[in-house]
């Protein structure tokens, strides 16, 4: 009579519409005011920038407690969901500065949140999201003159 299946795709869709939405499970930021869990910040681009082409994201992670343990490695994260561009760092740093390299073109216009992920050990640390507005199809206006 009718198709079992139908239920089943569905559930596999709000299933996988859920997963999309949390961080990557090794980004995941550590509980708020967990012990060890390193700070970072993003300096650039300024909240409601509009993105297209190749843009730089640039920011800086601290070691919670620096001197005494390291930063291993830092990530910029799309949508609290898709990892762009990953740093390791060789030997680890208990801080720095971060500069990441995004072409914009891969990713979907309109509006997103980026942040900075700063792993030390087993714990990680976010910046606060900056909202952006990616838009590659926006009419470029001629120089003047031409």
């Amino acid at each position: 009579p009718g198709s079992p299946r139908i239920p089943v795709i569905v559930a596999f869709l709000v299933i996988a519409g859920l997963a999309l939405c949390q961080a990557p499970a090794d980004w995941s930021p550590s509980s708020p005011g967990e012990s060890g869990a390193p700070s970072a910040t993003i300096a650039s681009p300024a909240p409601g920038s509009h993105l297209r082409a190749t843009i730089e994201v640039k920011g800086t992670f601290l070691a919670r407690n620096e001197g005494e343990t390291v930063v291993q490695q830092a990530a910029l994260i799309l949508d609290s969901s898709t990892i762009l561009a990953t740093q390791r760092f060789t030997p680890p740093k208990s801080s720095g500065e971060l500069t990441f390299s995004v072409d914009t073109t891969q990713l979907s216009d309109g509006p997103h949140s980026l942040v900075i992920a700063a792993r030390q050990g087993s714990h990680v640390g976010w910046s606060e999201p900056v909202s952006v507005i990616v838009d590659n199809n926006a009419a470029t206006i001629p120089p003047a003159g031409t």
